[in-house]
């Protein structure tokens, strides 16, 4: 079990590296090979329906202080960048209080024709940040405890091809049984083939394995091909979109043996840079697990727009819908699911930003024809000094 003293331990680590990282402005920012990223940032938060309940909803407000320090080292053959990031929740509802930490390690390294990369996380937060939807369950926030790890191997046989073959491990793990504890094993296998300078096609074959933990024994199997390309329109505009076809199977407690279904999944993007808008607009219909112990079909469409009104005022718009699937071998309570946001940054200095945010959420479920709505608004201060050039 967690030693209780273990989120106190841990804002005390975070909160010294990142007061470290503001020491060593100006010195040891560039000492090796090393680049430091400090940010503090302090918000006051406001939501109308945090547990996006259908029957009395609960307000929550309160504030959200945030510590963070990434630390960055580059050659011209490897990389490393690691950092974590603490948060101090203090709400009106006590039992939503909570001290939430996420890491992350990413690290690659090339040999003539070979590539190694690993990108490892952690997380130790609560069901209030951390799921897609409380799927109208009237709870408290539920501690979460998260990790994942993705180790992926690549080999250059020339300058037009690449094969990379990765594998990764994530698993959830909730401090209450409301919640269904769950692994997913994920294997993938890519083989990329540039066929102009501005695009490059590529063929994909992924496996996956959703299993449960605890409460119901359950497991959601899914494998298939897709095909896809990535094309530059110029600098400044970038597409890319696989698509492709899953087999997927539902075996467990009280679960009727069924056969391999096939389904449609396809992921997609489109990035625009300007100079004075950055556009990201994603689509995608893949497996998405979920806390309730399934996992099934999430189709999503979102898209973020921040404008650049002058060197001192911008504006930042977003959006997001999702659908999940019901079929014979994967559920979801979850029918609908969307959200629009809407906010305005101000550049008071090179190093601090004051921002507010809008943000209004809906849900549906199916077998009920309620809907859980939320509205949300959130005052932000960031300050990040400025330790030599930032990415």
């Amino acid at each position: 079990m967690m030693s209780p003293h273990f989120p106190q331990i841990m804002a005390r680590c975070m909160i010294a590296l990142v007061c470290a990282g503001f020491l060593l402005k100006g010195n040891a920012a560039q000492a090796g090979n090393w680049q430091l990223f400090p940010t503090l940032e302090q918000s006051g938060m406001w939501q109308s329906n945090v547990l996006m309940s259908r029957q009395d909803p609960i307000e929550l407000y309160g504030s959200i202080t945030t510590a963070n320090l990434m630390m960055s080292s580059k050659t011209p053959t490897s990389s490393l960048d690691f950092g974590g990031k603490v948060l101090q929740n203090i709400f009106n509802e006590s039992g939503f209080n909570s001290t939430d930490f996420h890491g992350q390690v990413q690290a690659k390294k090339r040999v003539a024709r070979w590539e190694a990369a690993l990108k490892s996380s952690g997380d130790y937060d609560t069901t209030r940040t951390s799921e897609i939807t409380s799927f109208g369950l009237d709870n408290k926030s539920i501690r979460h405890t998260a990790y994942a790890a993705t180790p992926e191997l690549t080999y250059h046989p020339n300058e037009t091809n690449n094969i990379a073959a990765s594998m990764s491990y994530a698993a959830s793990r909730y401090d209450d049984t409301t919640y269904t504890d769950y692994d997913v094993l994920n294997a993938k296998t890519t083989w990329t083939h540039q066929l102009t300078p501005q695009t490059s096609g590529l063929f994909l074959l992924k496996a996956r394995r959703y299993e449960t933990q605890n409460n119901a024994d359950k497991t959601v199997d899914s494998a298939g091909p897709s095909l896809g390309f990535h094309y530059a329109f110029s600098e400044r505009l970038i597409a890319r979109m696989t698509a492709g076809l899953e087999a997927s199977k539902q075996e467990g407690e009280n679960i009727a043996k069924s056969s391999w279904e096939w389904s449609t999944v396809f992921s997609g993007g489109l990035n625009f840079k300007g100079e004075q808008d950055v556009l990201d607009v994603t689509a995608s219909r893949e497996q998405q697990p979920y806390g309730n112990g399934t996992s099934s079909l999430l189709t999503a469409l979102s898209f973020t727009e921040n404008h650049a009104i002058n060197q001192r005022y911008g504006i930042v718009i977003g959006g997001r819908y999702a659908r999940a699937q019901q079929s014979a071998t994967s559920s979801s309570t979850l029918k609908n699911q969307m959200s629009g946001n809407a906010g305005v940054v101000y550049h008071a200095t090179q190093e601090v930003d004051v921002s507010a945010l809008y943000r209004y959420r809906e849900e549906s479920y199916r077998g009920t024809s309620d809907k859980a709505t939320d509205n949300s608004g959130m005052v932000n201060i960031q300050y990040r000094p400025v330790l030599g050039a930032r990415r």
